[in-house]
């Protein structure tokens, strides 16, 4: 299944309409995932931060397509002309768990586990990611990777 570039081409596309508005829109808070921070670099024995990018020859479909899609992003708003640029802050969220909005199961939670696999996830609130977005979106600081360059 090809997730990559619908992944760019669709976060591309949203952020070109928010610049279109000719700063109607004065900031997007994007979901990403902690695949594009750290996807295939999980015994570097390293803290991540903003600061960080994943490994792109080690990540997974999914990962290179939350990685890739995060730095389109960051390029697309780096480079627009002034009188179309908004302010970009992205959710890092891992593996995200909580109730569901529609009270019904959906494709995603028709999953059934027949074991428990040894396995590690950053798993995260439904709630508290609803709340970073919140967070993301009202405070002054939010915005911008902190003094990274885009190529770091």
């Amino acid at each position: 299944m090809e997730v990559i570039r619908p992944a760019v081409e669709g976060t591309k596309n949203v952020l070109e309409a928010c610049a279109k508005t000719k700063g109607g829109v004065k900031r997007v808070v994007l979901t990403s995932s902690t695949a594009a921070i750290c996807g295939g670099r999980y015994d570097e024995g390293i803290v991540f931060s903003e600061k960080e990018w994943a490994s792109e020859e080690a990540s997974s479909p999914y990962g290179k397509s939350k990685l890739q899609a995060e730095k389109t992003a960051w390029e697309l708003v780096e480079n627009l002309p002034d009188d179309e640029k908004f302010e970009l802050c992205t959710i890092n969220p891992g593996f995200i768990l909580g109730p569901i909005l529609q009270g019904t199961l959906c494709t995603s939670m028709e999953r059934e586990v027949p074991m428990v696999p040894n396995l590690c996830y950053p798993a995260c609130d439904v709630r508290d990611v609803a709340g970073a977005h919140i967070t993301a979106m009202t405070s002054p600081t939010a915005p911008g990777r902190k003094g990274v360059q885009i190529g770091d």
